[in-house]
């Protein structure tokens, strides 16, 4: 099989070396190859000339420079820039040869090899952790839980349904914006 971890993120403004996220990524990669020195890693850097700006290497990561998007349906702009571009980064991957594609977010503190993710969760369908994110989940009625879309596994047989996962992660999160709207207008407050 031929497997590939990848890592997408946008830097909003100021140094990336400044930033929090890039020394999580730094970690992140760092506790990976203590575990496997093999596995292919590539690294989503947004906007272009962010990675330019970096003064340290990313170990043996490839980076690839791209502009994240900002179209979108979402009222917040930072939020839908900093999140809308993992699943179109993760399907071009996938387009172009990888059979399974694990993406994590920049936070991730690896305990052991991923290869045996791959070992034991490869196959057809989507692999993530539930998540709870309580800024949104708890003011939404949610009937199935919600997918951590920080630490996925997505094999190639996603392809044939990647314009549906396209529109639905977007239409989700309009949703949920506006579940989350209309919540917090018709809260209580606890005034005295």
């Amino acid at each position: 099989m031929n497997n590939i971890i990848v890592y997408s993120f946008h830097f909003e403004s100021g140094n990336p070396n400044e930033t929090s996220h890039f020394g999580q990524l730094r970690h992140s990669i760092y506790t990976l190859r203590k575990h496997n020195k093999d596995i292919p890693i590539k690294v989503f850097v947004s906007p272009v000339d962010a990675y330019s700006k970096m003064s340290l290497d990313l170990y043996d990561a490839e980076v690839i420079s791209f502009d994240a998007s900002t179209t979108t349906l979402l009222d917040n702009l930072e939020m839908a820039t900093r999140r809308k571009h993992r699943w179109p980064n993760v399907f071009s991957l996938l387009e172009n040869g990888y059979d399974n594609v694990l993406y994590v977010d920049p936070d991730t503190v690896w305990q052991g090899n991923a290869q045996e993710i791959f070992d034991k969760y490869s196959g057809d369908i989507i692999y993530s952790k539930e998540d709870h994110w309580e800024e949104f989940s708890d003011f939404l009625t949610l009937t199935t839980p919600t997918m951590n879309e920080g630490v996925m596994l997505i094999p190639k047989s996603t392809l044939l349904y990647k314009d549906q996962l396209l529109s639905e992660v977007e239409s989700i999160m309009v949703k949920w914006q506006e579940a989350v709207s209309y919540t917090h207008l018709t809260l209580p407050t606890n005034r005295e």
